[in-house]
């Protein structure tokens, strides 16, 4: 009991000291909650989608031109969907951007041109409404819309009638179908609205534009390795087959991965660096508070010196000894590493080396 009494004497004697200690201790803690919060909801937390492990994402490479994550063409989406028997099914989506007129003011819109086999890939049904059809997923048969919750409360004031609406987009009028659940995100992407794909014949025609992106999701008991291997062997064939496939791969990795990819090691680090922080703050505390009398300039006495008597200086807030003698100061890891303020060792006669 007296040694968890003697800090807490101390503490309650140097009331600074011990609000600098608090605040200390309560931003290390604030700002690790909220690096685990950020690391847990981007990169441990599993994808809102029933079953996301089976999701994957699909792209293309030319390696040996030092390309690789690269979006796909219509047709060799088409060529891998009708070829391929290891997915449930696969589909193609386009972000951009769409300019929405007649209904309130004009505004720009973020949207998504996507298959009509997205919704039920994801699993997911709209709030209102359904998805699309394979055959409004057709030129020529696309002019419906599946839009946002956010919207349908802006735009709407949320009325339950709004399916049959016509909303204007790029100035055509397309029927709304379908309203999606509030928490509806969708490969980080905000959409407002969504559009059937519907290649038109001329994206079908042209396998040298890459502006497509596309995810599967494997059958049960496919694996991923499995998978890949089907989809290089219909990419060669492809190759073999059209000059401007010649030399294209595919690149297959998990939905979840492709999301973060790039942002694992720096959110890492990031979230290591303020643990570290937090360490230090912790057990620099601890080492000032379990000192008697150590508080902001308390005052430390060495006895025994030259002379009999005793000196004494002023400790630097929070410290408990000598700047030099205390671990990871600057000047104890310049007489760790460089040897600064090491006494010499003395040699026989009791002299020092000069």
């Amino acid at each position: 009991m007296q040694t968890c009494a003697s800090p807490s004497r101390q503490l309650l004697k140097n009331p600074g000291f011990t609000a600098v200690a608090v605040l200390t201790l309560a931003l290390g803690i604030g700002a690790n909650t909220a690096m685990f919060s950020l690391v847990n909801g981007v990169l441990l937390k599993p994808l809102p989608y029933p079953d996301s492990d089976s999701l994957v994402s699909l792209s293309e490479n030319q390696r040996e031109q030092g390309q690789d994550f690269v979006n796909l063409t219509a047709p060799g989406f088409t060529d891998w969907r009708t070829q391929s028997t290891v997915f449930e099914d696969l589909a193609a989506y386009q972000p951009g951007g769409f300019d929405l007129t007649g209904t309130g003011d004009p505004a720009r819109l973020s949207g998504i041109r996507a298959s009509a086999s997205l919704f039920p890939l994801l699993r997911v049904q709209p709030e209102l409404g359904r998805g699309f059809t394979e055959a409004e997923d057709t030129f020529g048969g696309d002019r419906v819309a599946v839009i946002a919750h956010r919207l349908w409360q802006e735009r709407f004031n949320g009325a339950t009638d709004v399916l049959g609406k016509s909303v204007t987009l790029d100035g055509n009028s397309y029927t709304i179908v379908g309203v999606m659940p509030d928490s509806f995100r969708f490969a980080g992407l905000d959409a407002d609205v969504w559009r059937p794909m519907a290649f038109e014949p001329w994206e079908l025609e042209n396998r040298g534009g890459h502006n497509y992106q596309a995810i599967g999701r494997l059958k049960p008991g496919v694996t991923l390795a499995a998978a890949t291997a089907e989809m290089k062997g219909i990419a060669e064939r492809l190759s073999q087959q059209f000059e401007p496939s010649r030399g294209w791969s595919v690149t297959m990795l998990p939905l979840q991965e492709q999301l973060v990819r790039g942002s694992e090691r720096p959110l890492y680090v990031l979230f290591g660096a303020v643990g570290f922080v937090l360490l230090i703050a912790c057990s620099t505390r601890r080492q000032s508070a379990a000192r008697p009398g150590l508080g902001p300039g308390a005052r430390v006495r060495h006895p025994g010196r030259a002379g009999g008597g005793s000196i004494s200086h002023r400790a630097p807030i929070g410290s408990g000894e000598p700047a030099a003698r205390r671990p990871w100061s600057s000047r104890w890891l310049a007489a760790r590493t460089l040897g600064v303020g090491r006494r010499a060792p003395v040699r026989e006669g009791g002299t020092a080396p000069a």
